[in-house]
């Protein structure tokens, strides 16, 4: 406990970089006689075996284990126990600042960005997870609690499946319609049949059960469902390439970390590669509908704020 003392007053910048995290430590510290957090008569705790455990898992949230690696605790000299518990201290610390606000500041990826969240106090994170009584769950609820970031995590973790069978690709070609009075026959119809499970027949016909599933994928995909196959159509069968994928969910979920833990009950979200709104009211979807967003030369904002009113129809 002297030894914390003395290295948090002394040589506490060389753990934590910035002053608020540092006067938050010291404080924690303080508050327990500057008794360690992850450490007991010398050797590393439970609590600390948990949390190496748990931190070695955050790829699953798209994080990278390698940020919070532990240090060695085996060791006996106080002073190099005392640096160990420190620098462990501002590894899980990293952690739930990423976690809980990202591990880039929004500015730096968009010059017309505003986010309202300015992380959770280091001092609290530290006392909650020192009152623990599971350790690995208080360390999951710094993630954001959207509904929304936990379906990225699911889709992170189907886009990372080695086994994961490649969909069957669609060619490009022609338009494809149905027409029940003289049917139109396209060599690409037997791949489709197969793209969406259906029984395979001996012509290239594309009949109305083919349609049916064509329009049934546009809906889902947000495409017009007319049961035409164009090269809008085409492209959302094909998807894009699994390394893309993983980027695309990556580089949202780090997106939803910069947003305010709470939404509040009702509130409005606005998708710009999507081109919709969503209203949200008791935290249930309410309501949604088509929107214009901007242009390169007239970029829609990415910001979070309180609305006051709202222009219907603007000139």
């Amino acid at each position: 406990a002297e030894k914390l003392r003395e290295l948090i007053a002394n040589r506490g910048d060389r753990f934590f970089g910035r002053k608020d995290e540092r006067d938050a430590v010291e404080a924690f510290y303080r508050d327990r006689g500057f008794q360690p957090l992850w450490l007991a008569n010398g050797k590393a705790t439970e609590r600390t075996a948990a949390t190496i455990a748990f931190l070695k898992k955050v790829d699953e949230d798209g994080l990278d284990p390698a940020d919070y690696a532990a240090p060695n605790f085996d060791v006996t000299d106080a002073d190099k126990l005392a640096e160990a518990e420190l620098a462990y201290t501002s590894e899980v610390l990293d952690f739930v600042r990423h976690a809980s606000s990202g591990r880039i500041h929004p500015s730096r990826t968009f010059r017309d960005t505003e986010y309202k969240h300015d992380g959770l106090d280091p001092r609290d994170s530290l006392t909650k997870i020192a009152a623990a009584a599971n350790v690995s769950d208080t360390l999951a609820s710094f993630h954001p609690p959207h509904e929304q970031y936990k379906l990225l995590k699911a889709e992170l973790a189907k886009a990372r499946k080695q086994t994961e069978a490649e969909p069957v690709r669609i060619p490009h070609g022609p338009l494809v319609r149905y027409n029940a009075k003289q049917p139109q026959a396209d060599k690409r119809v037997p791949i489709l049949r197969q793209r969406f499970n259906l029984a395979a027949k001996g012509d290239s016909n594309y009949d109305k059960e083919l349609a049916e599933a064509v329009a049934a994928f546009q809906k889902s995909e947000r495409i017009q469902p007319s049961g035409v196959v164009g090269p809008q159509t085409v492209d959302a069968m094909n998807g894009i390439t699994r390394d893309r994928t993983e980027d695309i969910i990556l580089a949202n979920m780090e997106r939803w970390r910069w947003l305010a833990r709470d939404l509040g009950a009702n509130h409005v979200i606005t998708s710009i590669p999507g081109y919709y709104i969503r209203v949200y009211q008791d935290r249930k979807e309410v309501w949604e509908t088509r929107v214009v967003v901007g242009m390169p030369n007239k970029i829609t904002p990415i910001t979070t704020q309180e609305m006051s009113f709202i222009t219907v129809n603007p000139t």
